[in-house]
């Protein structure tokens, strides 16, 4: 590395401060939300799980390796939802619950769909699952897809989202 009267080390440094600053920022934002939920009457564990969820991760550690500048302000209007209301709630999503709506029968009555079925399924689904990440990409996704209360339906989401952004089964 070539340096130029420091400006590109300085440079450097002042990013990875940004950097370390948003994650200290996001931390304090998800820990406060966590105490929130706890004086709620919610186990720690739970409360965790519950932010991450909000959020479209599973685990609370997918969660905090994305954290960012631009993730704390998101953080920070969660806490100050669940602060001022005692509850935050994401926007539900319209195409998912038309599709769980028109399928839920057949996967409940059906362990196996005809291939027609299935078909037609899937395009439906992949409609969905474009919208979503068009909206607010990976992050997105994941909400509509957590949200899906059916195992097999998830299952075949899972496939039929497979190449949509960077959602991959």
């Amino acid at each position: 590395m070539t340096l130029e009267k420091g400006g590109t080390v300085k440079m450097l440094i002042n990013e990875s401060e940004n950097m370390t600053n948003a994650v200290k920022l996001c931390e304090y934002f998800f820990s406060s939300g966590v105490d929130t939920l706890v004086a709620q009457g919610k186990p720690r564990q739970e409360a965790e799980m519950m932010i991450a969820r909000y959020f479209g991760f599973i685990w609370p550690g997918e969660l905090r390796a994305r954290f960012s500048p631009e993730f704390a302000e998101e953080l920070k209007q969660l806490l100050f939802d669940l602060e001022t209301q005692g509850h935050a709630t994401r926007e539900k999503d319209a195409g998912m619950e038309i599709l769980i709506l028109r399928w839920k029968d057949k996967f409940r009555w059906n362990a196996s769909l005809a291939m027609n079925e299935r078909r037609i399924f899937k395009e439906e689904a992949r409609e969905v699952g474009v919208a979503a990440n068009e909206k607010d990409g990976i992050r997105r996704m994941r909400e509509v897809f957590y949200s899906v209360p059916d195992k097999s339906m998830r299952s075949m989401l899972e496939s039929a989202w497979d190449g949509i952004g960077e959602w991959r089964s």
